[in-house]
């Protein structure tokens, strides 16, 4: 094989990790995926001045200090949050759009409670975040088969996944919204063999859990078939508590 196609294979590596994105002005660029499940344990502090600016939303901050890829993925705050944690807590959806489209990689970075960028936006129940976070994970995935389950059901240091998050916390439309994403989210027992539909079930909200039903197999499931998705605490336990509290219409 000679130089010449030496250098054809590296390109067409190099391409395979990357995605064209159009920004704000139409103008297409090259996002660089080949990050995304890196997995390193080495971190440096996060400055104030950086942890200040992107708390206050401010992009301008980030875009003028042109931050290395490496420094952006393993600069983390005391938490472990990386910028993209702290701006999808503090519901900056247009730096998080930036972060996202400047530095991918931090898409799958977790903090020293286990949680990526999407627990932490559906725990603060930031609909537009999440909202922002499900759009990019849908558009990369056609680029990297495989990437939005991985994104999808990651799990914090509970094994809760974005979903009971979203639940446990009560934000009802983030967690449409990630049923929506990821249908098969609903059915995924955590620590303490907690499914999100059985959360659903247990806090009354019946709309909810039959959206959480219909997502699976288009509805057709029998509840023998649902069961053994579910897996864990018996749905109709959770039925029983919410009769109780007299929750479940």
């Amino acid at each position: 094989m000679g130089r010449s196609d030496l250098d054809f294979d590296r390109q067409k590596k190099d391409a395979s990790s990357r995605m064209f994105c159009a920004d704000e002005t139409g103008r297409t660029h090259s996002l660089d995926l080949s990050t995304l499940f890196n997995d390193t344990s080495e971190t440096v502090p996060m400055g104030p001045k950086t942890i200040a600016a992107v708390r206050a939303g401010d992009e301008t901050y980030l875009r003028d200090m042109k931050i290395d890829v490496n420094i952006a993925l393993s600069s983390v705050n005391d938490h472990g949050n990386t910028i993209l944690h702290l701006a999808a807590a503090a519901g900056h959806t247009d730096l998080v759009c930036y972060i996202l489209n400047a530095y991918p990689g931090l898409l799958m970075k977790s903090n020293s409670m286990g949680e990526v960028a999407l627990h932490v936006a559906a725990g603060a129940g930031h609909l537009a975040v999440v909202e922002a976070l499900v759009s990019f994970i849908k558009d990369i995935s056609c680029n990297k088969p495989g990437v939005a389950k991985k994104i999808y059901f990651a799990k914090d240091r509970h094994q809760d996944n974005a979903l009971h998050v979203a639940l446990k916390r009560k934000h009802l439309k983030v967690a449409s919204c990630l049923v929506c994403a990821e249908q098969s989210l609903s059915f995924v027992p955590n620590n303490d063999g907690v499914s999100p539909l059985y959360l659903a079930v247990e806090a009354g909200q019946a709309d909810l859990a039959k959206q959480m039903w219909q997502h699976s197999n288009n509805g057709s499931s029998n509840a023998s078939t649902l069961a053994s998705m579910i897996g864990g605490r018996s749905v109709v336990h959770g039925a029983i508590k919410a009769k109780r509290k007299g929750s479940l219409l």
